[in-house]
C-alpha cells in the first residue's frame, strides 16, 4: 500500500511517500510561504516524484491552506487517490475527549502515530515546532491532553518585534556554538536563554505531567523541525522520532481505507 503524507505547518510544509514493498520512499520539506508556489510553478522538481497512491493523508495549520495542499496532493499522488484531512472534525480512530477548544490537527496525527508504534504503552509526544507541544496518551490508547508552549523560533521572533527591532532576531534553529561560559553578547543571551529555556520547561512539563496521571510515562518521544537543537539540552531521556506526525498521517490514511 502506498500513501502519501503532507504536513502543512505554519513553518515547513513537510511530506513523505510511505512505499509499499519493494518501492523507495521519498521524504520533502519546503518552507511553508513557497506553499503556493510549490504548486504553480514547482521550483523544487516535485512533481519528478509523483507516483500513484492508494490513499493521501493531510494535515494543515491553518484551514486557508486546504485548497493548495489539496493541489500539491494531487500533483504528487494523482487524481483518482482518496484524500483524507486529519482534523477535530473528521472522523477518528479513538474518540476524543476533550474541553473547550479543538487539538490541531498535528497533535491528533501525533497521538495516531503513539497509538499505532507505542500501543498498550502510556507515551507522550513532543512536538518542537513553531509552537513546542506536549500530547499525552494512555494505555488504553485514550488521548488525555497535553500542554502548548512557544518554540524557540517563535520566541526569537517575539523579542525582535516586541522591542522594535532593538533586540536582534537571532537564529535559535540549532545548539551548536552555545556558549560554554555566561553568555557574554545579546544574541548569545538570546539563544541561550531561548534554547535553555525551552528545554528546561519541557523537562519540568514532562515531569509534571508524569506526577498527573496513574500510568508510567516510559515512552518520551521528541519530533519536529526543532528536535536537534532542543534534545542535547534536555535532561530527561527521550526517543528522537523524525517524522512522527507524518507516521500518524500514514496510519490514519490506511484506517480511513479500511473503515470504508
Amino acid at each position: 500500500m502506498n500513501i502519501l503524507a503532507i504536513d502543512a505547518g505554519n513553518t515547513r510544509v513537510k511530506g513523505r511517500f510511505f512505499a509499499g514493498a519493494g518501492e523507495p520512499g521519498f521524504d520533502f520539506v519546503f518552507p511553508r510561504g513557497q506553499l503556493a508556489e510549490a504548486v504553480e510553478e514547482d521550483p523544487e522538481g516535485l512533481a519528478e516524484s509523483a507516483r500513484a497512491v492508494d490513499a493521501v493523508a493531510v494535515c494543515t495549520a491553518r484551514r486557508d491552506d486546504r485548497v493548495v495542499a489539496a493541489r500539491l496532493a494531487e500533483m504528487l499522488g494523482g487524481t483518482g487517490a482518496p484524500l483524507f484531512f486529519l482534523s477535530a472534525d473528521e472522523p477518528l480512530p479513538f474518540t476524543l475527549r476533550y474541553g473547550s477548544g479543538r487539538p490541531g490537527s498535528d497533535r491528533l496525527a501525533n497521538v495516531i502515530a503513539l497509538r499505532e508504534h507505542y500501543a498498550g504503552r502510556g507515551a507522550l509526544s513532543i512536538d518542537a515546532g513553531t509552537a513546542a507541544n506536549i500530547a499525552v496518551v494512555s494505555p488504553a490508547g485514550e488521548f488525555l491532553g497535553g500542554t502548548i508552549l512557544p518554540g524557540a523560533g517563535l520566541g526569537a521572533r517575539a523579542l525582535h518585534e516586541a522591542t522594535r527591532g532593538r533586540l536582534p532576531e537571532v537564529d535559535a534553529s540549532a545548539a551548536h556554538g552555545l556558549p560554554n561560559g555566561v553568555p557574554d553578547s545579546t544574541e548569545g543571551a538570546i539563544r541561550f536563554g531561548l534554547l535553555y529555556g525551552l528545554a528546561g520547561a519541557l523537562d519540568r512539563l514532562m515531569e509534571e505531567l508524569a506526577g498527573r496521571v496513574d500510568f508510567p510515562l516510559r515512552e518520551r518521544i521528541l519530533t519536529g523541525g526543532g528536535a536537534p537543537a532542543i534534545r542535547p539540552l534536555l535532561r530527561t531521556e527521550v526517543t528522537h522520532v523524525e517524522g512522527l506526525t507524518l507516521m500518524g498521517l500514514c496510519a490514519y490514511a490506511k484506517w480511513r481505507l479500511e473503515k470504508g
